[in-house]
C-alpha cells in the first residue's frame, strides 16, 4: 500500500529552541541562517499543517540510545564528540533540556588551557571545551605525537592501531566494566612492551585525548551526578574500547563520580533514530496518557 502522509514532524538541528523566545538559539548565523526567524516551530507547523518539533541533534541521539546503551539506566549522560563537542542529559528517563533550552550545550564549557568567551570576543567564538577536545583540536594533538592522518578519525583510528588496538578491546561486564577500565588501559599499554618509538608515541597521544574528553566530563557529572556516561560521535566510536577505558581511568581520577562508561550502541543514524523515538512517544502519550514508568539504575 502507498505510505500514509505524516501525521508529525521531528526535525534534528545543531542548536536548540530557547522556550522562552520561541527562536532558534545556541547556533551561529553562519550553521543555521536559515532557521532564524521568530517562532520557528509555530512557523514551520503552520506552513506544514503539521505539529513540527525541532530538538538539538545530540538530545536526539541521547533519546535514541535509552532503548541501547542506557537500557538499564535513566539516569545518564551523553557526549558526543565529532567535529563539534555537544551532550545531552536524560534524568529519571526523560530529556533534561533546560530552561532556556541550552542543557548540554558543553562546546564552551570553559575549561583550564582553552581560551574563554571574553579571549574569544563572541559566544560562538573559538574558545571552551571545543578547542580543547573538538575534532580539529584531537586531530592536531594527534599529529604532534607524530601520528598522521588527514582528519581526526583518521588520526584516532592510526593512534589505536599503533597502540595496538586488538588489546584492551573486550566488552564491559555486566556490571558497567568501572573495573575492565584498568584491564583495558593496562592490556593496551601492555601491548607495548619492546614495540617501536611510535607505539609509544601513539599510546601518549591517546591518554592526551582521553584526559582531554575526562576534562569537561568531570565538570558535567560532578554537578549531575549520573549512572552512565555513553560515548558517542565519530571520534569516540574511531577510538573505540581503547579509548573508552582510558576516558573511564581519567574521569575517575578526577571526578568523585562512579559513573559507568560506554560506547554508543545505537547502529545507522541515531538523531534519525531519536527522532522516530520522540515522535513515536509523543503519540503515544496522547493515545495513552503519558510515559511508562521508569526503573533506577541497578
Amino acid at each position: 500500500p502507498a505510505p500514509r502522509p505524516p501525521r508529525r514532524v521531528v526535525v534534528g538541528v545543531q542548536g536548540a529552541v530557547d522556550p522562552t523566545t520561541g527562536r532558534l538559539a545556541y547556533a551561529s548565523e553562519e550553521d543555521m541562517a536559515a532557521w532564524l526567524f521568530p517562532d520557528v516551530e509555530r512557523t514551520l507547523a503552520e506552513a506544514l499543517e503539521l505539529p513540527v518539533r525541532i530538538e538539538n541533534d545530540v538530545n536526539l541521539a541521547a533519546v535514541a540510545e535509552r532503548a541501547h546503551a542506557a537500557a538499564d539506566c535513566p539516569d545518564f549522560v551523553l557526549l558526543w564528540a565529532d567535529e563539534g563537542l555537544g551532550a545531552a542529559l536524560v534524568i529519571g528517563g526523560r530529556l533534561h533540556r533546560g530552561h532556556f533550552g541550552g542543557a548540554g550545550e558543553v562546546g564552551y564549557l570553559p575549561l583550564p588551557g582553552a581560551p574563554t568567551a571574553r579571549e574569544a570576543g563572541h559566544p560562538y567564538g573559538r574558545h571552551g571545551y571545543q578547542e580543547l577536545a573538538g575534532g580539529e583540536a584531537i586531530r592536531d594533538l594527534l599529529h604532534a605525537h607524530g601520528v598522521p592522518g588527514a582528519d581526526f578519525t583518521e588520526t584516532v583510528t592510526e593512534a589505536v592501531r599503533r597502540a595496538g588496538s586488538g588489546t584492551g578491546a573486550g566488552a564491559e561486564d555486566g556490571a558497567g566494566g568501572r573495573g575492565m577500565a584498568g584491564a583495558g588501559a593496562a592490556a593496551m599499554a601492555g601491548a607495548g612492551s619492546g614495540a617501536p618509538e611510535s607505539a609509544e608515541a601513539a599510546r601518549a597521544g591517546l591518554a592526551a585525548v582521553a584526559g582531554r574528553l575526562a576534562s569537561g566530563l568531570a565538570s558535567i557529572v560532578t554537578v549531575v551526578d549520573p549512572g552512565l556516561v555513553v560515548l558517542a560521535g565519530r571520534l569516540c566510536a574511531a577510538g573505540g574500547e581503547p579509548l573508552r577505558a582510558l576516558v573511564e581511568r581519567e574521569l575517575h581520577a578526577l571526578a568523585h563520580s562512579r559513573a559507568r562508561i560506554r560506547l554508543s550502541a545505537v547502529t545507522g543514524n541515531p538523531v534519525l533514530a531519536g527522532a522516530l523515538d520522540l515522535a513515536l512517544t509523543a503519540v503515544r502519550d496522547e493515545v495513552f496518557g503519558g510515559p511508562p514508568p521508569v526503573t533506577p539504575c541497578p
